[in-house]
């Protein structure tokens, strides 16, 4: 079962089944555009941590994508 997570028309990742194993197919998308096209196979503990690096660096009032976001 695929898992979508958000809204592909502003900020969404879309997450594959398991294989039994730590990797998985995971999809971004940001403003209607498929992020992830060439490589979208990640090791999840590795993809975790770093997503996690990620949201701590940005600032509080970050907006990405202006006009799209809900903030």
């Amino acid at each position: 079962m695929v898992l979508l997570l958000g809204d592909k028309r502003t900020f969404a990742a879309e997450v594959g089944d398991s294989d039994g194993t730590d990797m998985r197919r995971v999809d971004l998308w940001a403003a209607d555009e498929w992020l992830t096209c060439h490589d979208n196979t990640v090791y999840v503990p590795q993809f975790r941590h770093y997503v996690g690096l990620t949201l701590d660096r940005l600032p509080p009032a970050a907006v990405p994508f202006p006009g799209l976001s809900a903030c």
